[in-house]
């Protein structure tokens, strides 16, 4: 029982010691003006890109794979914002993306999938599948 206490105890002194006073205080800040800071900036700069994407997703099925492009680098959070939420949106299909984190083209990509969904661009040859929002989706192979 004693060695549980002191256990218990050294655990805890190992924790308050080790955990810095701001991660402390969070819980108890209010986060209101950043959350307002930032609250939907990304959406703001990719207006219609989420509709975009619903009609991406009727068009396509389960398992499909889809590229997606949009244009290089002119906002503040970039491919990887439209990437990620790609991948959330259109779930179940396989995203791919054609820019990796160090802003390199990935070619393989573009040529494995069976879609372009390309928002905002001009889309590669191929059949064009839906023209909405801003965007065209074209069939691949």
């Amino acid at each position: 029982m004693i060695r549980r206490v002191a256990a218990a105890t050294l655990f805890a002194a190992i924790v308050a010691i080790g955990a810095e006073p701001i991660l402390m205080s969070l819980p108890f800040r209010d986060r209101r003006p950043m959350a307002a800071r930032y609250a939907g900036r990304a959406d703001l700069q990719f207006r219609g890109y989420s509709r975009f994407l619903a009609d991406v997703r009727q068009r396509t099925s389960r398992g499909d794979s889809i590229a997606i492009m949009v244009p290089p680098r002119r906002w503040e959070f970039g491919y990887s914002y439209a990437y990620y939420r790609a991948s959330y949106l259109l779930t179940g299909r396989e995203v791919l993306p054609l820019v990796d984190r160090q802003d390199r083209l990935v070619g393989a990509n573009f040529h494995e999938a069976r879609y372009v969904a390309a928002w905002r661009m001009q889309p590669p040859a191929g059949e064009v599948v839906l023209r909405s929002h801003d965007g065209v989706l074209v069939k691949r192979r």
